[in-house]
């Protein structure tokens, strides 16, 4: 059975992290303070909410990048999403599963695993 896929899948909207950070730090950053808004300082302090999600040379890497600006980091919610619909994409595109049987799996309609498949 078809479970979650070994490639992370990151929202449109966090794809600015993922080029600066890479994959797997942006997912910790997004796990740890998702939803939130964030100024990026210039230089990080060892006690900031940053260097604390992510490690001071992410926090340094993109500060380095982005200081002065204040985002909004994509939340948990829509991360986890993300790799829900990359893992239905997989899953039924690449014939690991039909349609009902991913419907069930992932616990969507199967009108959703449809939409989600194209």
């Amino acid at each position: 059975m078809v479970g979650r896929s070994n490639v992370i899948a990151l929202p449109k909207s966090a794809r600015w992290l993922e080029e600066c950070l890479g994959a797997e730090i942006t997912l910790k950053l997004c796990d740890r303070l998702g939803g939130s808004r964030l100024h990026i300082p210039k230089d990080p302090s060892p006690s900031s909410r940053l260097v604390l999600a992510i490690g001071m040379i992410a926090a340094r890497k993109l500060c380095a990048e982005y200081y002065g600006d204040t985002v909004v980091l994509p939340s948990k919610q829509a991360v986890q999403a993300a790799q829900r619909r990359h893992d239905v994409r997989v899953a039924v595109n690449e014939g690991h599963m039909p349609v009902n049987e991913a419907a069930v799996h992932f616990g969507i309609s199967i009108r959703h695993v449809r939409r989600l498949s194209k």
